[in-house]
């Protein structure tokens, strides 16, 4: 029986973005056991050892603003639930632990919460949208 790499790939971003250190898990006949190592290079070379729960990246010279990074691969929702309101909106403060958004991975839901205070500036990514690691969801300012 053979693994799916992209499943496997998902699997391991999420372990990275959850601060997984060791899985073992069957699926269909096939056991599967991923072992993360600090400061060893990851197998996957598009995944990191570690990373952090949200990413920030300075935008612009100023670097007076700060563009969130989606951490995992999977299905973003920027909504609590169907027809909700969106959990921040343009022009609203975020206080740290306030939650983002959440990403839907293998049919796990991993809320993401802002790691600082700021403002959102701009929202990247439209609810429902698919991402990977590195795809800029906001434009916030400090």
């Amino acid at each position: 029986m053979t693994v799916d790499a992209a499943h496997l790939t998902s699997i391991m971003e999420w372990m990275s973005a959850q601060s997984v250190k060791e899985l073992d898990l069957t699926e269909n006949g096939v056991r599967i056991q991923i072992v993360r190592h600090e400061n060893v290079p990851s197998a996957v070379g598009a995944i990191p050892a570690t990373r952090p729960s949200s990413s920030l990246a300075a935008s612009g010279p100023e670097q007076d603003a700060l563009t969130i990074m989606a951490e995992m691969s999977g299905l973003c929702h920027l909504t609590p639930d169907p027809g909700s309101a969106p959990f921040v909106q343009v022009s609203d403060p975020v206080s740290p632990g306030q939650t983002l958004y959440v990403i839907e991975a293998m049919k796990v839901m991993t809320s993401v919460g802002a790691k600082a205070a700021g403002t959102v500036e701009e929202i990247l990514i439209g609810n429902g949208d698919q991402v990977q690691p590195g795809t800029p969801l906001f434009r916030m300012s400090a």
